[in-house]
């Protein structure tokens, strides 16, 4: 309980702190997929994508996909080395839309994960 009060914390490290420490269980799954849409903090949101990674879940998985859509590149490459191993075919329609990425390295780890999975 303490740690998920942890990730209201107004210290944006705490918070990254934080995510590795809940439970994900009931309310702090939600509460760690809202973060990942709306933490303004980019460091947050890539512990997010990490944290969700290791949770097996749809609901999870759905939201480190979304993780590819997100402003910042570092979030996005996380994202892409968190679901690339085990993503299946259904994952190349998103990453070949990161071909077009304004980041030289997103590009890059796009197309070498598609290769993966092809």
């Amino acid at each position: 309980a303490e740690m998920l009060s942890e990730l209201g914390n107004s210290d944006p490290e705490a918070r990254a702190d934080a995510v590795f420490w809940v439970d994900l269980e009931g309310d702090a799954l939600e509460q760690l997929i809202s973060m990942l849409k709306c933490d303004p903090d980019a460091e947050v949101r890539a512990s997010v994508v990490d944290r969700l990674g290791e949770e097996e879940s749809p609901a999870a998985t759905a939201a480190v996909t979304a993780a590819l859509r997100d402003r910042d590149p570092e979030v996005v490459l996380r994202a892409i080395e968190v679901l690339e191993f085990d993503a299946g075919d259904w994952l190349i329609p998103e990453l070949e839309r990161l071909l077009t990425h304004p980041d030289p390295e997103v590009r890059e780890t796009a197309e070498d994960a598609i290769q993966y999975l092809k």
